[in-house]
C-alpha cells in the first residue's frame, strides 16, 4: 500500500507526495493542479487551472481515460466515478476512465454506486431509477429514490397515502414489495422504520409489520437487537420480536444500545439500562455517554461510559461502578487539577496516569502517539509517556496517520515519522494527512489505457 498525502505549494498549486522509508518522500507525477481531492480507491480528482476542467489521476500522477475533460467529477465508489460533460450531461466512468453503458453520459443527475447500483435521473414524471455497473437501467422508475443499503432501497411511488405520496422498498432485482407508507427508512438489522396512518412502526424484508408496530409517535433504527420508540408515556426500547421491556419504565429521552447498554434520561437525571430494561440502581448523572469497548493492559476487553456528576467527570464500568474522576474523553486524556497544576495529562483504562507530565493542551492518542503542547510548542507523546525525539517546539502538529504526522515550523508545513525524522524540509503552505492507496491497477486497466492511444 502506498502512503499518499496532498500538499499545497507556496504558489497555491496542489500536488501529491508518497511517503517512503528512512524519513523520505517523493512527488507523485510531475504536474501540480489548481485544485485536487485526496485519493479514493486508487484515484484522485484534479482540476486544471488553465481549462478549469476536471479529471482523475492514478497513483503514478497521470490522467486516466480521456484526460482532464470533464466539467465536474465525483470520487470513485466501488470502482466507478460520476462525471459531467461540458454540455451538462452526467454519466459514469470505470477505472479505465471510459464511460460505462451504451448511452454514455445521458442523465440529468446521478449518484455514486452503492451495493452495485447507482441512482440516475432522466426526463419525465417518474424521473429516478437505478443502473447496474454495465449501465443497464432497471425497468421501473420512481419519483424519488435513496441509495441501496442492506440489499434494499427506499423509493417514492406515484400513489398516495392520506394525501401524501407513497413510499416503499425495492430489492436489487427491482421488485417493489411494499408501497403503502407515508415515510420509510433504510434497513438496520433486518428491519426498516415505516410510517402509516396510526404512526411509526417497523417492517421486515417481506413488508410484514412487527406485532406492536405502527403505533409509535417516533422511532429510531435497530442497534444490537433493540430500537428506541416513543409512545404516549415517553421513550422505551422495542426488541426484534416486537416486545417492549417488561421491567424498567418510560423515559424523557433514550439512546441506542452500545455494548449492551443504552443511556436513558428521567426526571432526576441520566442513567443506563441493560437489555432487560433495568437501570443501574440509585445511580443518576447530570450527563452520560454511550458505552465504548477498550482493551485493558492485560489484553482483556471491557467497556466504559463517560459520565458527569456533582463532583466532576469520570467513567463507569458495566457494573455501574465509578472508575476515576476528571476524565474529559476516553481517548485517555484528562484534566488533572487535583494538585493545583491546572494542566492536561493522560489516563489509561486501568487508571494509570502520567503524573509527572502536565501539558497546556493535548490531543487524543492515535497510532500510539498523542500531540501535546508544552512551554516551547507542540510535540508528540508516546503511550510510554516520553516525547518523540524530545521535541516539543512545533508551532502546530497533527495526529499520526499511517506512520506520519503533519507539523508546522516557521518555514511552513512538513511531516515527521514515528522516529521523529522529517520527511523533507517543512516549506509547504498547507498539507493533509496521509491515506493508504493501492499502488497498482489490474492488468486489464493498463490494456484499456493503451487502447485509448
Amino acid at each position: 500500500m502506498l502512503k499518499v498525502a496532498k500538499v499545497k505549494l507556496k504558489n497555491g498549486q496542489v500536488g501529491f507526495i508518497a511517503g517512503a522509508g528512512g524519513g523520505t518522500c517523493m512527488p507523485i507525477g510531475d504536474t501540480t493542479w489548481a485544485e485536487a481531492e485526496n485519493f479514493r480507491e486508487g484515484f484522485a480528482k484534479v482540476r486544471d487551472g488553465a481549462s478549469g476542467l476536471w479529471g482523475h489521476i492514478d497513483t503514478s500522477g497521470y490522467p486516466v481515460g480521456l484526460g482532464i475533460v470533464w466539467k465536474e467529477v465525483g470520487d470513485f465508489s466501488e470502482g466507478i466515478a460520476a462525471v459531467q460533460t461540458v454540455e451538462g450531461k452526467w454519466g459514469h466512468v470505470g477505472m479505465s476512465g471510459l464511460l460505462i453503458g451504451a448511452g454514455g453520459a445521458c442523465w440529468k443527475a446521478v449518484g455514486d454506486f452503492k451495493e452495485g447500483f447507482a441512482k440516475v435521473k432522466r426526463d419525465g414524471v417518474l424521473e429516478w431509477g437505478f443502473i447496474d455497473k454495465d449501465g443497464t437501467l432497471m425497468e421501473t422508475c420512481w419519483i424519488e429514490v435513496a441509495d441501496f443499503r442492506g440489499g434494499f432501497a427506499c423509493v417514492q411511488c406515484d400513489g398516495e397515502v392520506d394525501g401524501m405520496l407513497e413510499w416503499g422498498h425495492i430489492s436489487q432485482k427491482g421488485i417493489l414489495f411494499d408501497r403503502c407508507w407515508m415515510e420509510v427508512g433504510d434497513f438496520y438489522e433486518g428491519f426498516a422504520k415505516a410510517k402509516g396512518y396510526q404512526g411509526w412502526g417497523f417492517i421486515n424484508h417481506t413488508g410484514t409489520m412487527l406485532d406492536v408496530g405502527g403505533c409509535w409517535q417516533a422511532v429510531g433504527n435497530f442497534s444490537e437487537g433493540f430500537a428506541k420508540v416513543k409512545g404516549a408515556r415517553g421513550w422505551t426500547h422495542i426488541s426484534t420480536n416486537g416486545l417492549t421491556f417488561e421491567m424498567g419504565g418510560y423515559w424523557d429521552e433514550v439512546g441506542d444500545f452500545h455494548n449492551g447498554f443504552a443511556k436513558v434520561h428521567g426526571v432526576r437525571g441520566w442513567s443506563h439500562v441493560d437489555t432487560e430494561g433495568l437501570p443501574f440502581a440509585s445511580i443518576l448523572w447530570q450527563d452520560a455517554g454511550d458505552f465504548r469497548e477498550v482493551t485493558l493492559s492485560n489484553g482483556s476487553i471491557s467497556a466504559f461510559a463517560k459520565v458527569r456528576g456533582l463532583h466532576g467527570e469520570g467513567h463507569i464500568n458495566r457494573e455501574g461502578q465509578w472508575c476515576w474522576r476528571d476524565v474529559v474523553d476516553f481517548h485517555e486524556k484528562f484534566d488533572d487539577n487535583a494538585e493545583g497544576d491546572h494542566g492536561w495529562g493522560y489516563v489509561n483504562p486501568d487508571g494509570f496516569t502520567f503524573k509527572n507530565i502536565v501539558w497546556q493542551e493535548v490531543g487524543d492518542f492515535c497510532e500510539n502517539f498523542a500531540k501535546v503542547k508544552g512551554k516551547n510548542g507542540w510535540g508528540h507523546l508516546s503511550t510510554e509517556g516520553t516525547l518523540l525525539k524530545a521535541i516539543d517546539n512545533w508551532i502546530e502538529a497533527g495526529d499520526f496517520h499511517f506512520g506520519f504526522a503533519k507539523v508546522k515550523c516557521a518555514g511552513g508545513w512538513g511531516y515527521t515519522d514515528t522516529e521523529g525524522r522529517l520527511l523533507t524540509s517543512p516549506d509547504w503552505q498547507d498539507i493533509e494527512d496521509f491515506v493508504e492507496v493501492l499502488p497498482l491497477q489490474p492488468q486489464w486497466y493498463w490494456q484499456e489505457q493503451c487502447s485509448l492511444s
